[in-house]
């Protein structure tokens, strides 16, 4: 897979691109040390996901794909309303691989406090609850995300309720042993 965007900032080769027959990708959304994110569309549910298309970071093709899958694997399991569900994962005919989950649209709390300054305790305590849930989830199906931060933790609305935190980025989640 390729692991950069074209030379052109303006020219993304991922754009309009259709994974396994069934995700377009349309936008891309950031990037981070594991891959690149995009908003897709999944056909023929005409649902938005995000893609995360994972690069193959120093490993050996085969060791790559055997961690990326069980590491998909292991997230795929986790329900809980604060950790993005993953819907799917694979790889595409020409070794690219994906993991096509929620679509969290919204903020990064690393984002928020950047702009906005400190919390209000409230308002901290109020998302600290939800993160603890998060992790309890997680823990409980004995994986450990690794890699917590405030990158890692979108905020959104749902219904009625504003900042629902999601628990985002799980590339380097193990399984605890």
């Amino acid at each position: 897979m390729p692991t950069s965007l074209s030379p052109n900032p303006n020219v993304d080769p991922f754009i309009g691109r259709v994974l396994d027959g069934r995700f377009e990708l349309v936008e891309f959304i950031a990037r981070g040390g594991m891959g690149q994110v995009y908003r897709a569309t999944q056909r023929p549910l005409d649902r938005t996901v995000a893609i995360k298309l994972l690069s193959n970071v120093g490993a050996s093709r085969e060791v790559f794909r055997k961690r990326f899958f069980l590491e998909a694997s292991l997230c795929a399991r986790l329900s809980h309303p604060h950790i993005v569900r993953i819907f799917d994962f694979g790889c595409d005919e020409d070794e690219t691989f994906y993991i096509a989950m929620e679509y969290v649209n919204g903020e990064t709390l690393h984002r928020r406090l950047r702009r906005d300054g400190p919390l209000d305790p409230t308002q901290a305590v109020g998302l600290l609850k939800q993160i603890c849930g998060a992790l309890a989830e997680v823990h409980g199906q004995r994986v450990v995300h690794r890699d917590l931060k405030t990158s890692n933790l979108m905020l959104t609305s749902h219904a009625l309720q504003r900042d629902v935190v999601k628990l985002v980025d799980f590339g380097i989640a193990k399984e605890m042993t």
